[in-house]
């Protein structure tokens, strides 16, 4: 059962994806705490992201918009229940978006609202999340997904790319390799992009792959990324665009290596 929705008279945490904190329960003693945050896709900083990202023909909300509410507000419960201690890495895992969020072109009058509640226990170093498509006032319409940030060391994670470095840097030797000797393809953004039109069309803004290096008949690549936002583009934890930008690799990898090596 949802708590009562109160507005916050001064919200402390406002961000493009994080637009209104409506309710906030915290409590430092047992190391714990609760948010709603809504926020309206109609946005005009909002809409483009969504309007640009388009899945067989429907703009769908993405999946790292998800993802920088997420940071957004456990980053926030973190600083706020533990003020005086260093700050610490934020791993977004076990998110599932059941029912995607599709965007209503034009958008409603009142908006098109998605909610996210937060609940925090830093005994267990963890955040739970779920999200919501809600009416302007707090209304339940769709429940959409669930995830879980976990407070961990970033100095471990940098420890352990020191370990595989190397791998990954010889796995792009390789392709390097490969690709100067015929045996592998070389596509520039605007060919890389109109590859993925079958099925996904990205905006300029998506568009953060400069170049790619494609092995299809080992499926491995690696790209060069250039991102195409600014700060302009929005006010961001970690921006949705640069997190999008960095998995399109994967689904290029994916979706284009048979066309690049038809049977």
């Amino acid at each position: 059962m949802m708590p009562d929705i109160r507005v916050a008279r001064q919200p402390s945490l406002s961000s493009t994806t994080c637009q209104r904190l409506i309710y906030e329960d915290l409590n430092p003693d047992l190391s714990s705490g609760t948010l709603i945050i809504q926020s309206d896709l109609s946005h005009p900083k909002v809409l483009p992201a969504v309007t640009g990202h388009v899945v067989n023909h429907v703009p769908l909300l993405p999946s790292a918009f998800y993802a920088d509410m997420a940071m957004t507000a456990a980053d926030y419960l973190y600083r706020t229940l533990r003020p005086s201690v260093p700050e610490t890495g934020l791993n977004v895992c076990a998110m599932e978006v059941r029912k995607p969020v599709i965007a209503q072109i034009p958008p409603p009058e009142d908006g098109q609202h998605i909610q996210m509640e937060a609940h925090a226990d830093l005994q267990k170093g963890e955040v739970t999340l779920s999200f919501h498509s809600v009416t302007w006032d707090g209304k339940l319409i769709e429940d959409h997904g669930h995830g879980l940030v976990k407070y961990e060391d970033s100095a471990e994670w940098i420890l352990e790319w020191q370990r595989t470095q190397y791998l990954v840097e010889t796995q792009i030797a390789i392709l390097e390799y490969r690709l100067s000797t015929g045996l592998a393809h070389k596509f520039l953004r605007g060919l890389a992009y109109k590859l993925f039109q079958s099925f996904v069309h990205y905006a300029p803004k998506y568009q953060g792959m400069q170049e790619v290096i494609l092995d299809s008949e080992d499926t491995a690549a690696t790209a060069k990324i250039r991102f195409q936002t600014t700060s302009a583009d929005g006010d961001f934890f970690c921006s949705p665009y640069f997190i999008d930008n960095l998995c399109h690799l994967s689904g290029f990898i994916a979706n284009v290596s048979d066309i690049s090596n038809p049977i």
